[in-house]
């Protein structure tokens, strides 16, 4: 009964409404693009299409690319920017792996994986770690560890002469920026009023930053989750953000959802 919570919240925040203004004011968030699709299908069988069609509601990543289109500018980009695919990622690393005199995939006779070296970057950007932080701690760990680092020292840069982001920035770099910029977090707090997440429980550090700085003092986020389902512990997630909830937004109403009527 999560998902459905989600959906009569929703309707409850438009039914306070008059003219629909509300409707434009709620963020939704899902992980999955499928989920995302379900939760509009509900919504359109218990409200009209167009009123269902104001909701802002998708994953992180495209909350991310959605908020970088609108406004490049505050996240340090072209009005034409690029948000590379893994495939992109594989190239950027090969490369800084050949000018580092290592060598992956195939080639040499030493072998790094790139997915492996990729993924490690990844947690280190959606956990804060700067390529700086990243390198000392690497060198007393594995190879990869260490070469992950040497790669990562130079990936901003990279990114930044493409005019471009990878999959993490679209949600790594909205949570720096709305941390830092004050005229950037103004705009997006008002921007959205209402917020709802669904399997809080998979959240990871930059995911909750984003959320945390959206919702500031207003008090308006609602999530719904269950801390025995989280299942993305391997890519950051942290269950603690829900069973600390209530410590990281105080005044919390919690409601137990007890019932299984499968």
């Amino acid at each position: 009964g999560k998902t459905y919570t989600l959906v009569k919240n929703y309707l409850a925040i438009c039914l306070e409404s008059e003219n629909n203004m509300k409707f434009r004011e709620v963020l939704a968030i899902t992980f999955t693009n499928k989920a995302a699709n379900e939760m509009r299908e509900r919504l359109e069988r218990m409200v009209s299409k167009a009123a269902a069609s104001e909701l802002v509601l998708g994953t992180f990543h495209s909350l991310g690319a959605r908020m970088m289109r609108e406004r490049p500018a505050d996240f340090d980009l072209p009005k034409r920017f690029t948000i590379l695919d893994q495939g992109d990622v594989f190239g950027l690393t090969r490369s800084a792996l050949r000018e580092a005199g290592i060598h992956g995939g195939r080639e040499g006779e030493r072998r790094f994986d790139l997915g492996a070296i990729t993924q490690r970057i990844s947690l280190w950007k959606n956990d804060f770690i700067t390529p700086e932080q990243a390198l000392e701690p690497a060198r007393h760990l594995s190879d990869y560890d260490e070469v992950a680092a040497m790669v990562y020292a130079p990936y901003p840069d990279r990114l930044l002469a493409l005019g471009a982001v990878d999959f993490d920035d679209l949600v790594c770099r909205i949570a720096q920026v709305l941390l830092h910029d004050s005229e950037a977090l103004e705009y997006w707090q008002n921007r959205f009023h209402y917020l709802m997440v669904d399997e809080y429980q998979d959240t990871n550090k930059a995911q909750f930053e984003v959320l945390r700085q959206l919702a500031g003092t207003r008090e308006n986020l609602c999530v719904v989750g269950d801390d025995d389902q989280s299942i993305y512990g391997w890519r950051g997630a942290k269950v603690e953000t829900i069973q600390t909830f209530n410590q990281d937004f105080p005044g919390t109403h919690m409601v137990r959802l007890e019932q299984n009527y499968r």
